[in-house]
């Protein structure tokens, strides 16, 4: 039912489903895998890869251990500065396969 001066167009129970757009296609089934190529035996989407690249790129850590358990990434190792540290967890967040992450990297202490 429109209310007074609405007009924006209503949905109508027999219009037609609209055609294109990804929601389209992931609805038909027709996506195309997804692909890397950093893929490995251990990280055969290239996940832990990708995070790694990102985290080296995005601070500065010493010894950093990144391992994933399903869509967990768990870091390791020490980073430079407390904004290292924020930086680091905030670059697990660069693959949508990342679900969770848990940052135990440890800041270095100041001498």
């Amino acid at each position: 039912m429109r209310s007074h001066g609405d007009d924006r167009p209503q949905p109508q129970d027999n219009a037609e489903p609209q055609t294109g757009g990804i929601l389209t296609t992931l609805q038909a089934g027709t996506a195309a895998p997804r692909q890397s190529t950093l893929g490995s035996v251990d990280d055969p989407l290239g996940v832990r890869s990708l995070v790694e690249q990102a985290i080296r790129s995005a601070a500065q850590c010493v010894g950093l251990g990144v391992s994933m358990e399903g869509g967990t990434v768990i870091l390791t190792g020490t980073a430079a500065s407390s904004q290292d540290r924020c930086r680091a967890g905030l670059a697990c967040w660069c693959d949508p396969m990342v679900s969770a992450v848990q940052n135990n990297l440890r800041i270095k202490p100041q001498s």
